[in-house]
This record gives structure tokens, C-alpha cells and sequence, in this order.
């Protein structure tokens, strides 16, 4: 047995804290590209090798057949198939929403990454996850300040999986660049917007199908910022013999692979410090008689995501949703993984759609596709989880991952230069001002009131010679009136001074009312979540070059 191959279900795990990029222009590439080459080539050597065995074949042989499957369905735009699944294959993923610039930067980095090693880069749209929301956020302008607005883009159902939607409200969909226009506060130059919905709209339009559309937008940036990934739609993948395969062995299998499940998620709470059982996610059930398996179920008549559960009923193990579908499996005599497989496939033709849950999504992909998978930071701390599942129940090592993110600020006219560190300073200043007066008083003010701060500061001298530190009970008692007469004191002369210094305070308060409202319209105008084709092309070209400087050295 090999190095590649766990000896035992221990292993050290180590916690990590990725920082999100903050300033314009700031990037995160962990780990660094200088050992990018030598840590895909560790992956090589883990995931070819032969003493890695997964459900009585190599691992190997897993990615052999995943990868044909895939490639012959023409889910990939390519022309030579065969020499595409031998190549060393970089993923990412995201769903199909409209991302930020530091989800950009990930496509950024497989381009990249494929390029500087011979491979292929790849972006798998996970279209099984669902709308959140049917919004983006823009700034705007109201009463000459900045402020963030929200801009309906379409009906979107809330909670529906991206694969089941289309269009919903014409009227929005169309107006939504114009919408946006006539509302964002002045860019320095026009942003890729116009140019970004038209091929959104055209291809949503002619195929009904919005994923669609929003891919082929975004690939219409890419391209001119000379990114040329492929593009692959885990509807592509689920629908694949191989994935089916899988789906079954991990069926076949639940109780066994639903513990560790388990088991990984109480070992990340407790790494973490973690008292709420439903973070990162929840704990899967598992009973006796019912089984919650990591995926998600739905149907096209049906569109709202159900969790998947295996239960025994009639003397015999069942797929439910437990929301009014079910589907016998074979009898326990004759359940196999091949004959599970069958099962999924009918439930398919049905009209049914199982889906990985999101842990389980990048396993298939880090284990059974990629060579190298690029995560952002959220879905790099998950998969600390998806380690430990690999770890525990494959009993090898997890194959090496990198993550990806960055920060590019939209360039809009007049900016406020007010930060956090100005805000916190004047806190700070005010708050001293006002429980010590004196120490914002003029130096005429502090003539005139010379006499309370010599008084003062005979009280401080007091109280320092009145400690009580190392006094009996009694004799601290005994020096209870003095001290309090002495802290009265103290706050006549404090309301005295405060008196004095009202002018200067007030100045203070307004400085720090002024500067908390530019932060404010400062934050607005940071927010590094924007959606991209906000932006202007020079601004993305500009993150592009800023990128390629930083890989190139």
C-alpha cells in the first residue's frame, strides 16, 4: 500500500482562515501558483494510481469512463474528443447567476492554470442549485449621496433550481438594462452591460432556457478578456451513466457513507468551535428505517428541490421525497449497484431529477473529473468537510485543491477618501473628550479652569493613596463615604468642565457625523459584490492585466 492511500481513518486535519481580499485590485491564490505545477502533479500520481480502489475499480478507471461519458454527450465545446480526455483537466464552478468580479477571477485562474500546464480549463455551471434572489444591487445616487439599490432583473421564483427557469416576465427581462442605466451612479466609463444582456437575452430567447442565456453572456466577456473555457452544465453530467453509477454505490451503501457524512461535520463543528448543528449545513437523519441521502430531488411538473430519503416500507427499501413520491428498489435479494442503477435511470425517464448536494457535487468532480479544482473561499471552507468524507470513507487522501477570489471596486466619480481608521479615530477622540473634558479644551479654556483640573487631579491623587487593596472587610467599609464623596466630586467637576468644552465637542460630533456617513457612501461604493457586467470593460481589462502581472512573475 501506497503513500496514497490511507492507512486508517486518521488523519490531521488543520483549520484554515482565508481573508477576502478587501482593496481594489487585491487578490487571494492559495496555495501560490509557483507550486501549482508540483501539487497537480501530486493529484496525478494520487488519482492514477492503481492501489486507490473505489467500488471494486481503479479510481482510474472511475475517471476514464466519467470523462468519455461526458465528452461524447458534446457537453464540451471542443472538436477532438479523444485527446480532450486525456489532457489534464482544471475545474471550477459557480452557479449560474450573475457573479461578482471575485468569481470571475476563479475562471481567471483555471484559464491560467490550463494554459501554463498544456491542459484544459473547465467551468461547471451547478444549475441544480436554486434562485435566492431575483435582485442585484446597484449604487445609486439620491440627494447627492451615494446609496445601494435593489433592481428586480426577472420574476424569478425564489427557492426554484436555476435548470427550471426560464423567462417569466418579459417586460422585466427586457427593460432590466435599461432599468439599471437610468438608476447606477456616474461610472467613469461605460460599463459591458448593454452588450452582456443582449447575448443573455438572445440565446435565453431562442432556447427558453436562462442558464443558457447567462452562461453564454458571461463567456461573451470572458472571451474578450481571453478566457476560453469550456463549459459544462451539471444537468450534462447527472444525466451520465458514470454519475449514475456513483449515485447507486453511495444507495448501496447509505448507512455506511450517511455516518460519515455525519461524522465529517461534527469533526469540522468541533475543529471550529461550532454550537449550531445546521452549520456548515445539517446533520443527515439516520434511522433505523429511514435514511437521508445527500441529494436533492425534484421534477419538471414539480420544480421545488425535495431531500432524497431510502426507507423501508413493505418489507423492502424505497426512494422517497416524503412529499408524496416514491419508488420501490429492487428486492434486497437482487439490489445491486448495477441494479440500482437501473432504477435511477427509470426514475430519469420519469421526469425526476437527483442531484448531488453541494459537498457530494465537488467530490464527484475533485475525485471522478478534475485534475485540479479551484474553489472560491465559501466553497473551500465546505470542502474541508468533503476532505474528511474522502478521507473516512475512501480511505485515501484527498487530492490537492486551490482557491480563488479577488476585489475590484466599480470606478465611479468622486468616491469619498473617509475610511473605517478616520471613523474609529474620532470614536475614540469623542469618546475621550467627553469623560475627560480637559483633554479637547483650548489653551484659554484650560486657564480659565485651571483651578477645577488642580482639583482634579488632588482627587486622583487621593483616590490613588485611598486604594483598598489588601483591607479587611471592616476597614473598606470604613472608606466607603469618603470614596464616594470623592467620586461625586469627581463628576460635578467633569459636568463643570463639559460645560466649558460644549463648542469643541460639538465641532467633534459633527466631524464624526460627516465622516460616518462619506464611510457609509464609501462602503457603498466598495462593495465588492456587484455583479460584473457593471462594470466597463476597461475596468475588467484592467483586473485581467493586474492578474496576468501577478502570475507572470
Amino acid at each position: 500500500m501506497t503513500d496514497a492511500v490511507l492507512q486508517n481513518s486518521e488523519a490531521e486535519v488543520s483549520t484554515t482562515h482565508y481573508r477576502v481580499p478587501r482593496g481594489d485590485g487585491q487578490f487571494l491564490i492559495e496555495p501560490a501558483l509557483s507550486v501549482t505545477p508540483e501539487l497537480i502533479s501530486d493529484n496525478q500520481s494520487l488519482l492514477n494510481n492503481p492501489d486507490v480502489q473505489i467500488w471494486g475499480k481503479t479510481l482510474s478507471q472511475w475517471r476514464t469512463e466519467a470523462r468519455k461519458e461526458l465528452v461524447e454527450r458534446k457537453s464540451c465545446q471542443c472538436t477532438d474528443h479523444g485527446s480532450l480526455i486525456s489532457k489534464l483537466w482544471i475545474l471550477t464552478g459557480h452557479q449560474p447567476e450573475l457573479i461578482h468580479p471575485g468569481v470571475l477571477i476563479k475562471n481567471m485562474l483555471v484559464d491560467h492554470v490550463a494554459k501554463l500546464i498544456g491542459g484544459v480549463g473547465m467551468h461547471v455551471t451547478i444549475d441544480s442549485d436554486t434562485v435566492k434572489s431575483r435582485r442585484i444591487s446597484i449604487p445609486a445616487e439620491k440627494n447627492e449621496s451615494l446609496i445601494k439599490q435593489q433592481i428586480v432583473v426577472d420574476n424569478w421564483p425564489i427557492g426554484m433550481p436555476w435548470q427550471e427557469i426560464g423567462i417569466r416576465s418579459r417586460e422585466l427581462f427586457d427593460s432590466f438594462p435599461e432599468r439599471v442605466q437610468s438608476r447606477l451612479s456616474p461610472l467613469k466609463q461605460p460599463n459591458v452591460l448593454d452588450a452582456y444582456w443582449r447575448s443573455v437575452s438572445e440565446h435565453a430567447v431562442s432556447s427558453g432556457d436562462i442558464v443558457a442565456g447567462l452562461i453564454a453572456g458571461r463567456q461573451s466577456i470572458e472571451q474578450k478578456l481571453g478566457i476560453t473555457n469550456q463549459e459544462i452544465r451539471l444537468t450534462d453530467l447527472a444525466e451520465t451513466e458514470s454519475f449514475h453509477s456513483f449515485l447507486a454505490h453511495i444507495i448501496c451503501d447509505a448507512r455506511k457513507f450517511c455516518s460519515i457524512y455525519n461524522q465529517a461535520l461534527a469533526s469540522y463543528r468541533e475543529r471550529y468551535g461550532l454550537k449550531n448543528n445546521s452549520h456548515p449545513m445539517p446533520d443527515l437523519i439516520l434511522k433505523e428505517h429511514k435514511i437521508e441521502l445527500p441529494f436533492w430531488i425534484w421534477s419538471a411538473e414539480h420544480p421545488q428541490r425535495q431531500g432524497l430519503y431510502l426507507v423501508w416500507q413493505n418489507e423492502n427499501w424505497a426512494l422517497t421525497n416524503h412529499a408524496g413520491w416514491s419508488h420501490p428498489l429492487p428486492d434486497q435479494t437482487s439490489c445491486t449497484a448495477d441494479s440500482l442503477q437501473e432504477a435511477l435511470q427509470e426514475i430519469s425517464e420519469q421526469g425526476f431529477r437527483i442531484r448531488t448536494r453541494a459537498l457530494i457535487t465537488t467530490l464527484y468532480m475533485r475525485l471522478f473529473l478534475a485534475d485540479w479544482f479551484i474553489h472560491g473561499i465559501g466553497g473551500a471552507k465546505y470542502d474541508e468537510v468533503t476532505d474528511e468524507i474522502i478521507r473516512l470513507y475512501f480511505q485515501m487522501k484527498p487530492p490537492h485543491f486551490q482557491v480563488a477570489s479577488g476585489t475590484i471596486w466599480l470606478p465611479l466619480q468622486d468616491v469619498s477618501q473617509t475610511g473605517e481608521d478616520e471613523t474609529a479615530a474620532l470614536k475614540q477622540k469623542l469618546r475621550r473628550a467627553e469623560q475627560n473634558p480637559e483633554t479637547i479644551l483650548s489653551e484659554e479654556q484650560r486657564s480659565d479652569a485651571r483651578d477645577l483640573l488642580l482639583e482634579k487631579q488632588h482627587l486622583i491623587t487621593e483616590q490613588k493613596a485611598a486604594s483598598t487593596t489588601g483591607l479587611s472587610r471592616r476597614e473598606r467599609r470604613l472608606r466607603t463615604p469618603e470614596n464616594q464623596k470623592r467620586y461625586f466630586r469627581f463628576e460635578e467637576i467633569r459636568e463643570q468642565l463639559l460645560h466649558l468644552a460644549a463648542e469643541p465637542i460639538y465641532q467633534l460630533e459633527q466631524q464624526l457625523s460627516q465622516a460616518e456617513e462619506h464611510a457609509e457612501q464609501r462602503a457603498v461604493a466598495t462593495d465588492r459584490e456587484y455583479p460584473f457586467c457593471l462594470y466597463p470593460l476597461k475596468t475588467l481589462q484592467k483586473m485581467q492585466n493586474k492578474f496576468n502581472q501577478i502570475t507572470d512573475s
